[in-house]
């Protein structure tokens, strides 16, 4: 064998091929992967989901689909698969990426606008590391500027009398209306519902929104698109609020209250006579107050006469399809599903133990109550029929405000409770009672419906010695 001098020239020119196929190969391949990604996406909003779920663990992924606020497993596929889709999503299809490449071993965030079958939607992808070698991918689809036809507070599941608190409160010329809830509760969907309505009844009235980014197209509104993302993110939120501010609004709509500086200017824009709307994630009504004092909001300016036109919280439920509904009457029927939902017989007894409790003690029927199915049928996804709001409204009087400045939030409580307010757990249960929400869904959304009933010394040795109802006895 004999060896030979190569020319750099040649060794430089098929150095250059070869790296020419591979790119070619990679940008097929991503490509590819690209396109599978975003039908995936299509597919969940098909199904009605908010999220998408990517769960990498051991040899093999799971794919679930948010919906109607239950994951539903739709698909699994190889690890080294969702491995390379994932890189892809991240990598090339994000216009937005927090860090260089993708690196599945540490947290990333990465923003993708699309326009897919129609409907541009932002996607936001957040990744997490599992141990010992996985991680998740979870996907927030989020519509931008989708049209929503004519709904009413009523609607979205409020009850009368909190529709005519809500009411009240948009009939104030100022102060902030502030709607709280968790994620996925549709805090947005409330604003746009509040908002599209007054601005339909009083269109000589300038609303500006500031959001990230605008979910549902206002008429008549002027939406102003910011996206927040670290500190750059939220000094750019902070300076398209002071410039709307110069903008002569009669109204003001931020989309959610994240940190001290948007605080302290939705503050400045309610108390020079602003009327605003907003959103934060709270855990209750009365914790509304607790976060805004958190980011900055003092007690007594909270407790000024006007600063708030109302607090609402909420959750969603979903509704129960009649189509496969099962009556709690139906022994057999019933204790399949409790059994299936619930993972076992014992949790099953004591679900009923609780709602035997909560019937006697308020004098309701429940063996009127109807169980959702666990599969569903042709008319529903698992025995659901979309979503309904379950409320708690406050329309602060002069005591509440009084106790807000203070800082005395258990007596607030007491005093909103003796006056009318209603919990998110008795809205859900009168829901029940409807036949709107399954029983176990509503306990899987806001806690035991026996919450309901004022504890006192005797509660928990009066509901251990209630006998089951022997018609649905399991």
């Amino acid at each position: 064998m004999r060896i030979r001098e190569a020319d750099p020239g040649l060794l430089n020119m098929l150095l250059q091929q070869h790296q020419a196929r591979e790119s070619s190969l990679n940008n097929e391949e991503d490509t590819k992967l690209q396109s599978e990604f975003l039908q995936m996406v299509a597919d969940a909003m098909r199904q009605g989901a908010s999220d998408v779920h990517i769960e990498l663990h051991s040899l093999q992924a799971k794919v679930r689909f948010r919906i109607h606020g239950r994951l539903k497993e739709v698909m699994t596929w190889s690890f080294d698969y969702a491995h390379r889709l994932s890189g892809v999503a991240f990598a090339v299809t994000a216009e937005e990426l927090d860090g260089v490449t993708f690196n599945p071993r540490a947290p990333q965030f990465a923003l993708v606008d699309k326009v897919i079958n129609g409907t541009r939607v932002r996607l936001r992808l957040n990744s997490i590391p599992a141990s010992p070698d996985g991680y998740d991918v979870i996907i927030r689809i989020l519509p931008i500027g989708q049209e929503q036809g004519k709904v009413s507070v009523r609607d979205l599941g409020y009850d009368r009398q909190q529709e005519l608190l809500i009411r009240s409160a948009m009939a104030q010329p100022s102060g902030v209306l502030v709607v709280s809830g968790t994620t996925g509760s549709g805090k947005s969907t409330s604003l746009n519902v509040l908002l599209s309505e007054k601005i339909r009844n009083e269109p000589s009235l300038k609303l500006i929104t500031i959001e990230d980014p605008p979910e549902y197209f206002i008429s008549g509104a002027t939406q102003v698109p910011v996206t927040r993302r670290g500190d750059a993110g939220a000094s750019a939120f902070a300076a398209t609020m002071r410039a709307v501010m110069r903008c002569d609004p009669d109204i003001i709509m931020v989309g959610e209250v994240r940190d001290e500086e948007t605080a302290r200017l939705l503050q400045q824009a309610t108390l020079t006579g602003h009327k605003t709307l907003t959103t934060l994630h709270t855990a209750g009504v009365i914790t509304i107050i607790q976060r805004l004092e958190q980011l900055g909001v003092e007690r007594p300016v909270m407790g000024s006469k006007g600063f708030f036109s109302g607090l609402i919280y909420q959750r969603l439920l979903g509704i129960t399809c009649p189509n496969c509904a099962v009556p709690l009457s139906d022994k057999t029927g019933a204790t399949e599903i409790g059994i299936r939902r619930l993972g076992d017989e014992a949790a099953w007894k004591a679900a009923l133990m609780r709602w035997d409790f909560v019937a006697r003690k308020k004098g309701l029927r429940i063996n009127d109550v109807n169980l959702a199915s666990v599969d569903g049928c042709s008319k529903c996804s698992h025995g659901s029929n979309g979503r309904t709001v379950v409320a708690e409204v406050l329309i602060p009087d002069e005591k509440m405000l009084e106790m807000i400045g203070e800082g005395h939030d258990a007596d607030l409580l007491k005093h909103w409770r003796r006056n009318g307010g209603l919990t998110v757990v008795e809205h859900a249960l009168n829901k029940v009672v409807e036949g709107i929400v399954c029983p176990l869904v509503a306990e899987a959304g806001v806690g035991p419906l026996s919450a309901s009933i004022v504890a006192d010394d005797g509660y928990i040795a009066e509901m251990g010695a209630t006998p089951l109802p022997i018609e649905v006895q399991a």
